[in-house]
């Protein structure tokens, strides 16, 4: 037997050879490296080193070049996550996931084909007596739509993705309405025969990948199908009013997440206040909407009183449908043809969910009617106050399980949690672990952490404090206006932060990090300065911390109490309430009237925009009075005058100039292109200018106007100053706001803008006294100073070609001359060479006559 040797070390050494000279046309150091040993290795990592910093370089270039000022790819880039730490790369027995996109896709399409096609549905137990509970309705009247409705639809879903037809809301959007009346008349064809076309029921299902790992499922139906749905779904909101009972909060209009929480907060109050039991447990759906068994959720809809056209074509969506799994555009090779789950981006899927959890709480309410709940979904809460609220919340717990099983759901045990705020309730509870889950005295609902002991909310400082300056940061990077600054720190800033200030209570310390971050992402603030003047002019009074946890505290107050009829004595006002009025100085009178430091006022009669405007006033008073720069507090006739402040800040925030080019140059005569010179002028006021002679070849004006950018982008660098441009050349001002950088000069404008610092911009001008009609768009510079600061600027740069203009001048006469010299030379010769011209012309004419001959 011949016994054969394996040599790995070899084989992998002309692995690396072959690698290396492929690679070696773009790295030809590569060639010369002692590969086996451990300088090749540590060369290879540094060319890698150099080769990701200038590829990095290169995508930030492009960035630059195509986001500009666009708000919405700003607040991409912005939301963006940057991983905190180098990934793990293990060795290559370590991986157990597939790495390409189509191998992923193929891996999901078996792993969601068991959750969406099993075997085996499971079997409702006890579905006909729970359904029972409502009773069968009279059937809702089938609403039609409109063409016009289908129209305002996909106006308002342009950006919203295509499905697999490739038909999206922009191509509907430009066939125009017309299209659109078609698209109404096929919707009706479909409800009255209850069918659609075959392609509406393929799903593209984008696998996108999830913060903490895994792929999560987007279903993307078609836009004609979500659509249309949609406008019939809305015209249905007084059939799903009518049967939606208080406790489902979720997807029904006019309820919100702030319900549940009142009555989680109302109920923890009362037990403390009354020294009693508060008792309580929280549940979670596992994979909630892929596990609907879609019959059920039909029935209930018909027995409900659902349009029977509007359950029997969502039967036919959902019949022989067909989900194709994607990743990053590779596509499982076969679909999943499912058999259960309803599909998240089905207009219709909250609905259905939600008519199954009707009979879940239906069936709570009568076993232990004592116990209050409150489901958002696939998240829910049941919870009660008193001696017996232990065992009734236990009972309620045992009644959820039988309800499970009637409408085949499964409760995720890893998020389950109950608790109790005396021993012998946690007892009771701790007996069954697996039905309750484990006890806590802090968990977290719907976004906000819960603490029994001090009977409020808490913040996530530990993950909000990252977030929000990391995004402060982007802001201060990628915002070059002021406004756009503030409108990112309003959308992606203070959005994570203020809807929890009505039930959570931030340390003053964290929020002032938050406040400091976000004068950071303001633009450079001066050291000694005022904080009134930057919270009422750079910042506003809205971006800080405080103020918008306050006053979102107000505003749900406000929207509680300010309804048609008043809420329910068991609901009591938001726990942060007493400390977000003494933030504005308000108060509340005893029969429900506000008091503010401008007048009185009684919820529901005054809208949202009046009140924020009060709230802003107030929230300065008291800066003011607090600054060591001011007098002391105001009196209550006395009011701020901030118009000028403002303005300011928006126009002076950035150092205004004016630029100009001049040019000495003959457009006719093109013999002295390279005799013409160009002169650059910078004018920061009427009367002070800077000036200098454009080098180089090019020595036009525009030439001129773009060496006048370029020297004042390098000066506000130096200094770290924003600036105001006023130019007269309309083209500079289009090439800046561009998106796209001018093909023939890229590397002049992306040095010009990685010069100007943040806030820096553009405006035009007319030169010269042109267009009679213009006025300034500035805030504090009117029309006459703009033209003034122009005109000086125009002067500074005539006056760099100033003393040129002697020996300009000479050149030109030195050319005319030249030229007019050769002129008459050209024709004296013409005249004295015309008669031999002649006879030399009639020979050869002859000789040519001759030869044809």
């Amino acid at each position: 037997m011949r016994r054969h040797h394996h040599h790995p070390v070899p084989l992998r050494l002309n692995a690396i050879r072959r690698d290396v000279h492929a690679l070696a046309a773009d790295f030809p150091s590569l060639l010369a490296q002692p590969w086996g040993l451990e300088p090749a290795a540590q060369h290879t990592f540094a060319l890698a080193d150099q080769q990701a910093d200038h590829d990095r370089a290169i995508r930030l270039q492009h960035w630059q070049a195509t986001t500009g000022e666009d708000f919405t790819r700003l607040c991409q880039w912005v939301r963006a996550t940057v991983p905190s730490h180098s990934p793990h790369r293990p060795d290559a027995d370590e991986w157990t996931a597939p790495l390409h996109p189509q191998a992923q896709a193929e891996h999901a399409a078996t792993t969601w084909g068991d959750l969406w096609a099993p075997a085996n549905l499971p079997q409702p137990e006890g579905f006909a007596q729970i359904r029972a509970l409502i009773g069968l309705t009279a059937e809702f009247p089938l609403p039609s739509i409109t063409g016009a409705a289908i129209f305002a639809r996909f106006k308002a879903t342009a950006k919203k993705s295509t499905g697999l037809d490739g038909w999206g809301a922009s191509a509907f959007l430009a066939a125009g309405q017309a299209a659109c009346d078609r698209l109404a008349d096929l919707w009706a064809a479909c409800l009255q025969h209850e069918a659609m076309p075959q392609i509406w029921k393929h799903i593209r299902v984008c696998l996108l990948p999830k913060p903490d790992g895994g792929l999560r499922p987007i279903s993307i139906a078609s836009a004609a199908y979500r659509t249309c749905m949609t406008c019939l779904l809305r015209s249905c909101r007084a059939w799903f009013l009518s049967w939606a009972d208080r406790e489902l909060i979720g997807g029904i209009p006019g309820r919100h997440t702030g319900q549940a929480h009142d009555a989680l907060f109302s109920a923890l109050t009362v037990s403390r206040q009354r020294q009693v039991a508060f008792v309580g447990a929280k549940q979670d759906v596992r994979k909630c909407f892929d596990s609907v068994v879609w019959d059920l959720a039909f029935q209930t809809w018909e027995w409900l009183g659902a349009p029977a056209k509007l359950v029997a074509l969502l039967r036919c969506f959902y019949s022989d449908q067909k989900r194709w799994l994607a990743v990053r555009g590779h596509f499982a090779r076969e679909c999943i043809v499912p058999t259960r789950g309803i599909l998240q981006g089905c207009p219709a899927s909250v609905g259905l969910l939600n008519g199954l959890m009707l009979l879940w709480t239906r069936h709570l309410h009568a076993a232990v009617p004592s116990v209050s709940r409150s489901i958002y979904l696939d998240d829910r809460v049941m919870f009660a106050v008193g001696r017996t609220a232990a065992a009734d919340v236990y009972a309620a717990l045992r009644a959820a399980a039988i309800a499970d099983r009637a409408i085949c759901l499964t409760v995720h045990p890893d998020k389950l949690a109950c608790w109790a705020t005396r021993a012998p309730a946690r007892h009771i509870l701790a007996a069954d672990p697996e039905l309750c889950g484990p006890l806590v005295t802090s968990f977290r609902l719907l976004g906000v952490t819960y603490r029994l002991a001090s009977g409020s909310g808490v913040v996530d400082s530990a993950r909000l404090d990252k977030v929000v300056t990391d995004r402060c940061r982007r802001i201060a990077i990628a915002a070059r206006a002021l406004s756009a600054r503030r409108r990112l720190l309003m959308s992606l800033v203070l959005s994570l932060v203020s809807w929890l200030g009505p039930w959570t209570v931030v340390p003053h310390q964290t929020a002032n990090g938050w406040a400091r971050s976000i004068e950071a992402a303001v633009g450079r603030i001066v050291s000694a300065r005022s904080r009134f003047l930057l919270w009422s002019t750079w910042a506003r009074s809205r971006l800080h911390p405080k103020f918008a946890l306050a006053f979102a505290a107000v505003s749900h107050e406000l929207r509680r109490v300010g309804g048609p009829s008043p809420p329910p004595d068991s609901v009591t006002a938001c726990p942060a309430l007493e400390a977000s009025l003494a933030v504005f100085a308000w108060s509340i009178l005893p029969g429900g009237t506000w008091r503010t430091p401008f007048g009185h006022f009684a919820p529901g009669f005054v809208t949202r925009t009046v009140l924020l405007h009060v709230a802003e006033d107030s929230w300065l008073r008291l800066l003011w009075a607090a600054d060591p720069k001011t007098i002391g507090p105001l009196q209550a006739d006395e009011h701020f005058a901030l118009a000028f402040h403002r303005a300011v800040a928006v126009v002076y925030g950035a150092f205004l100039v004016a630029t100009d080019g001049s040019a000495l140059q003959a457009p006719a005569a093109k013999d002295l292109t390279w005799y013409q010179h160009a002169g650059w002028g910078i004018a920061t006021s009427s009367d002070l200018g800077f000036f200098g002679v454009v080098p180089g070849l090019d020595r036009s004006a525009a030439a001129a106007e773009r060496h006048a950018l370029l020297t004042l982008a390098c000066a506000a660098n130096i200094l770290e100053t924003p600036v105001c441009v006023l130019t007269g050349n309309s083209a500079l001002v289009t090439s800046f706001v561009s998106e796209r950088l001018p093909a023939d000069l890229e590397a002049y404008w992306a040095l010009v803008r990685r010069w100007l610092p943040s806030g820096s911009s553009l405006h035009w001008v007319p030169a010269h006294g042109r267009h009679v009609g213009w006025a300034s768009q500035l805030p504090l510079v009117s029309t006459l100073e703009a033209r003034a600061l122009n005109a000086r600027a125009d002067l500074s740069a005539c006056a760099a070609t100033e003393p040129l203009k002697p020996t300009f001048a000479a050149d030109q006469r030195a050319c005319k001359a030249a030229a007019d010299w050769a002129e008459l030379s050209v024709m004296r010769q013409s005249r004295l060479t015309h008669d031999w011209h002649e006879t030399v012309a009639e020979q050869a004419k002859a000789l040519g006559r001759l030869r044809d001959l």
